[in-house]
């Protein structure tokens, strides 16, 4: 599965791209792939160049609990 930016979101002048893996575990991307998907998935752009910083990979961000999620203002969906 390839994930690509779409033309109306925030992104769109980025011209991003990203191979998902067939089984959708992302826990073996780096911290570049791991921007790269957070900036597809339109997360803000302060909070993607933050966890950028901090090497934030796939196997860390699989990690995060819910509650650090709402603190980096990522909520998740399933949490409700």
């Amino acid at each position: 599965m390839v994930l690509k930016n779409i033309r109306d979101t925030p992104n769109r002048h980025l011209n991003l791209s990203l191979d998902i893996p067939q089984d959708g575990n992302i826990s073996m991307f780096t911290p570049d792939q791991m921007a790269t998907f957070l900036r597809l998935m339109n997360i803000d752009e302060l909070i993607v160049q933050r966890l950028h910083k901090k090497e934030l990979d796939g196997k860390k961000f699989s990690k995060l609990k819910n509650s650090v999620l709402d603190d980096i203002g990522m909520k998740n969906p399933r949490q409700e």
